[in-house]
């Protein structure tokens, strides 16, 4: 069995913004990043009393790093994508692939209603 590093974690106040739902970017801090030599995993389950991740070497128990629910892993490689992950809440297991593993399907030119060409051509455009 590999030996568990510890998993470094953001700031304490990144953590509580990202709880609150006030975080500016939590893909900067939610997902899979490079970390130095290795790679760390955070995912946010609130409701969530434990999360493994599935890595090559079968399911893994993440570490949590937030009372209100981030959970973090470390390894020497990436698990497989897309990110499996096994939730228990509520005294229930179930899996599902980390939201974050997924890239944006939509430019960040697109994201803002101001920056639509649309809205660009003709200012009093109200998208709603």
């Amino acid at each position: 069995m590999p030996t568990k590093a510890p998993v470094s974690a953001p700031s304490g106040t990144d953590l509580d913004f990202l709880v609150g739902a006030r975080h500016h970017d939590p893909f900067g801090v939610l997902g899979l990043h490079r970390e130095g030599k290795g790679w760390v995993l955070r995912v946010l389950r609130p409701y969530a009393s434990a999360v493994e991740v599935h890595t090559l070497t079968g399911f893994v128990t993440m570490e949590k790093i937030h009372q209100d629910g981030v959970f973090a892993w470390r390894g020497a490689k990436p698990p497989p994508q897309p990110v499996r992950l096994r939730v228990n809440e509520a005294e229930r297991d179930f899996e599902i692939f980390d939201p974050y593993g997924f890239r944006p399907l939509i430019s960040a030119d697109r994201r803002s209603p101001g920056a639509s060409p649309r809205a660009r051509a003709n200012p009093s455009l109200t998208i709603t």
